[in-house]
């Protein structure tokens, strides 16, 4: 077995450096920097909430269609919603929040909104569809043929989901909240773009 080269002072490893933002203090590495926000926890309980107010809204629309896929939603579905309602929110918030936009939006305010609108509208939209698909395997898992083991419902639940997804989504109810999803993007961007001056981002902490 050969033996090390006294001598050598070890081999190179290149590692990509992070990206740098421009800040008051300089220029600083965008992965040493985090926005702390400590309500966190309550995110996925105003997510579940706001389901359940889209779906009233749709339930006294004059369109009979539309006004009977939210009832449903509050009643027979509710546990479908909340599910979706969940994730979706959770999502779009999480990739809100962690956003990097240019350096004049990232102390928040107009300028973030401005940032951030768009990518919480698309957000938005793309997240409704997995919550809807998660939304759709737990109705599978919960009103599937009852000679099924639950562990192939639930496997057969996430394989229909998609399909029924896509087919939902041409009905009136889908439609009304396909055409909702933009909106509740904008909105969480607004708040987010409105918190993110009162938590502002902060060095992370170097562990040696």
């Amino acid at each position: 077995m050969r033996s090390p080269d006294p001598d050598s002072i070890g081999t190179y490893q290149h590692r990509p450096t992070a990206r740098l933002e421009a800040t008051p203090d300089g220029p600083r590495a965008a992965s040493l920097q985090y926005r702390p926000f400590r309500y966190r926890g309550l995110v996925p309980l105003a997510s579940g909430a706001v389901g359940p107010l889209i779906a009233l809204l749709l339930a006294r629309l004059p369109d009979p269609a539309v006004a009977e896929a939210g009832r449903y939603l509050l009643g027979a579905g509710l546990p479908e919603l909340a599910a979706g309602a969940v994730l979706h929110g959770s999502l779009t918030w999480q990739r809100l929040w962690v956003a990097r936009p240019s350096d004049a939006a990232v102390v928040g305010g107009w300028h973030a909104f401005q940032s951030l609108w768009l990518r919480g509208a698309v957000l938005s939209v793309l997240f409704l569809l997995l919550g809807a698909w998660v939304g759709i395997g737990v109705e599978y898992l919960r009103t599937g043929p009852a000679a099924q083991p639950l562990p192939a419902r639930a496997m057969l639940g996430l394989v229909v989901a998609p399909v029924l997804v896509v087919a939902r989504a041409g009905t009136p109810g889908g439609l009304a909240l396909l055409a909702a999803a933009p909106g509740v993007g904008v909105g969480a961007a607004a708040l987010v773009a409105t918190l993110w001056q009162l938590f502002p981002l902060r060095d992370r902490p170097v562990r040696r």
